[in-house]
């Protein structure tokens, strides 16, 4: 890997890059001779250490439409990303494996961080249902290698910009530019939100009462154990809506969350703050969480223990999580090389998970992967989980399309990043869909004997209200 170039001010951070890209170009002579592309890296990275500066707010100052942010749960890894120095992405969810394949092949021949981010429809392909327009844009796969990277990690700051010698060629004066427009500024842009207008849930409260209904004689009738039932929330504002702004101030309250931003047009953004994590890989280790249970924080010490102990010993709410430690640990027994002092790879004792509104049910699994699997075989393996789509899971997705009348787009799909020796990804619930004046909040509930639709209904709203506080809306 080449030597990191440091510089001591942040003003001279787009000038030294625009110089150590020219000079890149400059020594391929890509100008006159583009197949000297042919004979480069397909990627390559310059990265420079830079002064501190926030990635989040770096990016809210960027004019580009092509924008995205990953943070992992304790902000160790920030990324903000501006452009598209590489794309993959298919409408034809069925090939997703073959192209992340490609992916971690084409990683091999470069540096090991190198990452492409993105997402994957709930389903890994679209339902029949006409797409909304603000999901048009996302595609059933999608993963972006930004152009201009602004990271932080292992306690540094630096700016990269990736190229893609292949593809960028005929492209210098274009790259260039982009560099040229990037604003860093320190500051922070935050502004005001626009008012809300109207509220439409899809389904209504009678809809959903008979929709629990018929989840449960299914559940009773049919033998199905879980069957998550999501809720689509459309708020309507007076003024568009700054997707920026929204997650920043989304971050300020975002305990122990993944924090998520896509835009790959002027026009729709999806974003979140989920506390789900798929599974993350470090080569052949893997390591997973199975979440499932919901109560809300106490307004005090006491009675936020109360409520941890009311949600531990809730014999419907172990029974749901349950479901998800068994399903997980299913796949874990196919995907792990098994240990010597049990039949299935490690796992914790259930716990509880606090987040700023509400608190869940966890247990963490790890364990090493058996030789020649592939991020493609987990994704297949783990998603979706009892937690986003119910169990058993064939069946729970039938109900699931039976009964919801929307299509989830990449609610509660695998979103994250995947590099040539690891990867990372959440499970994109508590998330939302910018579309101009429009903002859809996608949540779900857990329906198995027992549950009551006032109560599901309520707990949708209680994993919405990340968003509905910053809203200052009831």
């Amino acid at each position: 890997m080449a030597e990191i170039k440091k510089i001591d001010k942040l003003i001279d951070a787009r000038k030294v890059m625009l110089n150590l890209v020219k000079d890149y170009f400059h020594s391929l002579n890509f100008q006159s001779y583009p197949a000297a592309a042919n004979k480069a890296p397909k990627i390559n990275r310059i990265k420079i250490e830079i002064p501190p500066i926030s990635p989040l707010n770096w990016l809210s100052h960027q004019e580009n439409s092509h924008k995205l942010y990953w943070s992992n749960r304790d902000d160790s890894f920030q990324i903000s990303g501006v452009g598209q120095a590489d794309i993959i992405e298919s409408e034809n969810g069925n090939r997703f494996g073959g192209m992340l394949d490609k992916i971690q092949q084409n990683l091999k021949e470069n540096q090991n961080d190198i990452k492409y981010f993105g997402g994957f429809h709930f389903a890994f392909s679209a339902s029949k249902r006409d797409k909304l327009e603000g999901w048009k844009p996302f595609s059933d796969f999608k993963m972006i290698l930004p152009l201009c990277e602004l990271i932080f990690e292992n306690n540094k700051f630096f700016f990269a910009v990736n190229i893609n010698a292949k593809k960028n060629s005929l492209q210098v004066d274009k790259i260039l530019h982009e560099i040229d427009q990037l604003i860093f500024e320190t500051s922070k842009k935050q502004t005001e939100l626009p008012l809300l207008i109207s509220r439409h849930d899809t389904p209504d409260r009678a809809g959903w009462e008979e929709a629990i209904k018929k989840s449960l004689d299914s559940i009773r009738v049919n033998g199905l154990k879980k069957i998550v039932l999501a809720r689509q929330s459309l708020l309507e504002f007076e003024a568009e809506i700054d997707s920026l702004n929204l997650i920043s101030r989304l971050k300020e309250n975002a305990i122990g969350s993944f924090m998520f931003l896509f835009q790959f047009d002027s026009i729709s953004t999806f974003l979140g703050a989920t506390p789900e994590l798929l599974y993350r890989r470090e080569d052949d280790r893997i390591t997973t969480e199975a979440i499932a249970g919901t109560r809300l924080r106490g307004s005090t010490e006491e009675s936020d223990f109360n409520l941890e102990n009311e949600l531990l010993h809730s014999d419907k709410d172990v029974r749901e999580q349950q479901y998800v430690v068994n399903s997980i640990r299913a796949s874990l027994n196919e995907l792990c090389v098994q240990n010597n002092n049990s039949t299935n790879p490690g796992s914790s004792k259930r716990s509880v998970l606090k987040l700023s509104q509400v608190q869940h049910l966890i247990t963490k699994f790890q364990g090493k992967l058996k030789n020649k699997i592939t991020d493609s075989s987990i994704l297949s393996s783990l998603h979706p989980t009892p937690a986003v789509g119910g169990y058993p899971r064939a069946e729970a997705l039938k109900e699931i399309s039976s009964l919801e009348q929307f299509d989830r787009g990449w609610y509660a799909g695998p979103v994250g990043w995947i590099s040539s020796n690891s990867a990372e990804f959440a499970v994109a619930i508590r998330s939302g869909l910018v579309q101009k004046n429009n903002l859809y909040l996608y949540s779900g509930a857990g329906i198995l004997d027992g549950s009551k639709a006032t109560d599901e209904w309520n707990e949708i709203e209680n994993k919405i209200s990340s968003f509905i506080s910053i809203l200052n809306i009831k």
